[in-house]
């Protein structure tokens, strides 16, 4: 799979309280040497849209944005649901289990989402969620 450009916005939302992705990579050109995003993107993922830095908008192509959020949970959940968009190609691991591939159709006037059941690949303790955008 060829890596190309991702220039606009990765949004989610989960029944996890995740508090910030704290780190960010911009990756560019064939051989994906990345630079790193210094600013947090943000407060919370609930409900929230994650938006990649100048920087990335600004870069040759190809661009791969890479989003990674590390957090602890008391228990395992009883469920978990992740909800992703992107306007172009995401990857998505969960503790460094691939467990879903997109973009969910796109339409300006009626956004959607992908859904996903990630209960089973959170447990109690340490947990990484990691997001590879691309076009």
């Amino acid at each position: 799979m060829k890596n190309r450009i991702s220039t606009s916005v990765l949004a989610m939302a989960t029944t996890c309280t995740l508090a910030l992705f704290a780190e960010q990579r911009v990756f560019a050109g064939e051989q994906a040497a990345g630079k790193v995003a210094a600013d947090p993107v943000g407060e919370s993922l609930q409900n929230s849209v994650i938006w990649i830095p100048r920087l990335a908008q600004e870069t040759p192509r190809p661009t791969c944005v890479a989003f990674r959020k590390q957090f602890t949970l008391a228990e395992e959940p009883a469920r978990a649901q992740l909800h992703i968009f992107a306007d172009s190609r995401y990857l998505l691991w969960v503790n460094g289990q691939y467990v879903l591939w997109g973009p969910s159709r796109f339409h300006p006037k009626r956004p959607e989402y992908d859904t996903v059941d990630v209960t089973k690949f959170l447990r109690r303790g340490s947990n990484c969620l990691a997001v590879l955008v691309q076009a």
